[in-house]
């Protein structure tokens, strides 16, 4: 009889178990997907950025002039380095992820 009393609160008690556990999973998975759209976005900019330094760096070895004195060339080359430190930044997101 012991067990008849306690079954009904157990049985509720399970019941609201599975309940917490399947919210926490769909949080999960709209985490994971979410993660997973920034992701995809990161690696598109990754690669538009990585073909406009191609271009820039196509450009750059075309032109006649000294790097080093051509102000635009100068400007280039930092947003060279900017644009690299964006892409280690996505690759470092992009390793983060699970």
């Amino acid at each position: 009889m012991w067990v008849d009393e306690w079954e009904p609160a157990l049985e509720s008690a399970l019941t609201d178990l599975e309940r917490c556990v399947r919210l926490q999973q769909q949080g999960w998975r709209q985490d994971r997907e979410s993660w997973q759209q920034q992701l995809t976005q990161a690696q598109q900019r990754e690669a538009e950025l990585c073909a406009q330094i191609e271009k820039l760096v196509i450009q750059l070895n075309s032109m006649d002039a000294s790097p080093e004195r051509n102000p635009l060339v100068q400007r280039i080359k930092m947003i060279g380095a900017y644009i690299d430190a964006l892409a280690k930044d996505a690759s470092a997101f992009s390793r983060s992820l699970p």
